[in-house]
């Protein structure tokens, strides 16, 4: 065997000595550095997962809060349609007069309906807008691998609250 290895050129203890450090150097490799990185690893899937759980719930406020806005335009559209019966019903008795109270009451319905809405819906969105921001900056940080100047987090939370409402708003 020995002929082996000196005949292509193999030195056996340089060859042992090579395999033993190999052996070590993956040894400590996988005790000190290996076993932190997979922690770490797992730890940043674990904050992608929470920020992924915001996110979805934050959709599905934004959903309840247009479908709460909607029935509520739909109750106010009906109760001026109900309003507008009556008041065609009655148009005989009272005239003109009747109509036009009825009238007005069905645009004070429809802009406190709407005022209503839009309140509940800044809200939502405000609360959500606070949600993204917060997970863009996490997100923004951990891809910088660095913590942002509080002027610089400021400056990136307002950019991005603007491009959130230009993008809500159409």
């Amino acid at each position: 065997m020995s002929d082996l290895f000196h005949n292509l050129g193999i030195n056996w203890k340089l060859l042992a000595a090579q395999a033993f450090n190999f052996a070590l150097v993956l040894f400590v490799l996988h005790r000190f550095v290996f076993r932190k990185l997979l922690v770490f690893l797992e730890e940043r899937k674990e904050k992608i997962r929470r920020g992924v759980e915001l996110t979805a719930k934050a959709e599905h406020e934004m959903e309840r809060v247009a479908g709460a806005r909607k029935r509520g335009l739909e109750l106010a559209r009906q109760e001026a349609s109900q309003l507008m019966a009556e008041v065609k019903e009655q148009a005989g008795v009272r005239g003109a007069e009747i109509e036009g109270e009825a009238k007005r009451k069905a645009q004070e319905h429809l802009k406190k309906a709407h005022e209503m809405a839009e309140q509940e819906k800044r809200g939502v969105v405000g609360e959500a807008m606070k949600d993204m921001s917060r997970l863009v900056q996490l997100a923004t940080e951990k891809v910088l691998a660095k913590k942002l100047s509080s002027e610089d987090s400021e400056r990136m939370l307002q950019e991005v609250l603007e491009e959130a409402k230009k993008e809500y708003a159409s």
